[in-house]
């Protein structure tokens, strides 16, 4: 649910944000997305809300994540 979390430090952004930044972030999150698929079973991602999640999990996480991050994006967009 939206309002419900406060994001962690190590996600909020330490600088002005400006276009060229945004498109390096997607470039390089893109790639990071990408070599999932070559990382072994066993591997795990440490969230810091939900501990330790699996692959499997992970990526889970992560198409649920950014689906609501996009969601709030188009909100954003149509005001």
């Amino acid at each position: 649910p939206r309002g419900k979390a406060k994001s962690p430090k190590a996600v909020l952004p330490q600088e002005n944000i400006t276009l060229e930044h945004l498109q390096t972030q997607v470039t390089e999150a893109q790639s990071l997305v990408r070599a999932i698929n070559d990382l072994p079973e066993g591997a795990h991602f440490e969230h810091p809300m939900f501990g330790d999640l699996d692959k499997a999990s992970t990526i889970r996480f992560l198409e649920v994540h950014t689906k609501h991050h996009l969601k709030i994006v188009r909100d954003i967009m149509k005001d």
